[in-house]
């Protein structure tokens, strides 16, 4: 009986400290022996028995009670976050602006600084306008007998405002002194005058390429400069190709045609370079 006592209350749950489970244990022990009656009633052992149950009954009443109260603990009566309240709360409209402008204009700001220089380079460099891209030349800065050099799709480009003397020049100059008089072998536009080879008769465009070898010829625009018969023109240096004032190649010079002329186009005091009367790029 004494043992089938002590192990049940060892099955029991332990919620204290191993001395007072060895204490209980005794007193599960003598409580069994004293209903056996081997312990006699009224003795100072089983007044010892009787305070040492009380003990243990009084200790394991407060490990549960501290148990519960460990378990509700750590369950809050309230949740944290009101989610009701903080819906009724009225938005504060400026301070949500002002959080919306503050992280969207730096990022324009960025966006624009990495744009900027992408957009710029769209746009035809000094190299590509002379590659290709049209030209265009004030012409109000050129004087009558003036000539101006444009560098376009890597050739120098002639623009020249003849005088009166150097369009008259123009019809003395016989055809069978010229190798293309009426320019049909030569680079030329169909919409420039044959003889005068310009929109206009005041202002040519030429190529100052030489069509033999692609010397530069130099201009000798003075009468008389290369003989008596010389009326003013340009002359090759390189190999002695001779040209008038409208580009146009004299018999027995080398070059075989006359000096090329390019597209352009005249809007007032404005010369394009490249591009054709009615707006097309060359």
């Amino acid at each position: 009986m004494a043992t089938g006592s002590f192990a049940t209350s060892l099955n029991r749950p332990q919620r204290h400290s191993h001395g007072t489970s060895r204490l209980f244990a005794l007193a599960e022990r003598v409580q069994s022996d004293k209903i056996s009656g081997l312990i006699p009633s009224g003795s100072a052992l089983e007044a010892a028995v009787e305070l040492s149950a009380s003990e243990r009954n009084s200790s394991l009443a407060t490990c549960e009670r501290d148990g519960r109260n460990k378990n509700r603990a750590y369950a809050p009566s309230k949740p944290y976050w009101n989610h009701e309240k903080r819906m009724s709360e009225p938005v504060n409209t400026s301070r949500r602006r002002m959080a919306i402008a503050t992280a969207v204009v730096p990022g324009a700001i960025t966006g624009a600084a990495v744009v900027a220089p992408f957009v710029a380079t769209l746009a035809p460099s000094e190299r590509a306008k002379a590659a290709g891209a049209p030209v265009e030349v004030d012409l109000s800065t050129i004087k009558p007998g003036e000539k101006v050099n444009v560098e376009w799709r890597g050739k120098v480009v002639w623009v020249m405002k003849r005088t009166p003397e150097q369009i008259a020049s123009l019809e003395k100059i016989p055809a069978s002194q010229l190798s293309d008089a009426s320019s049909k072998k030569s680079v030329q536009p169909s919409y420039v005058n044959a003889k005068t080879r310009s929109i206009t008769p005041e202002l040519v465009v030429m190529e100052g390429v030489c069509t033999h070898l692609g010397c530069s010829p130099t201009s000798k625009l003075t009468p008389g400069e290369l003989g008596n018969d010389w009326l003013g023109g340009f002359y090759c240096p390189c190999h002695g190709s001779k040209f008038d004032v409208a580009g146009r190649v004299f018999t027995g010079s080398p070059a075989p045609t006359n000096l090329s002329v390019p597209d352009h186009k005249i809007d007032g005091n404005k010369l394009v370079i490249g591009i054709t009367p009615d707006g097309k790029e060359a």
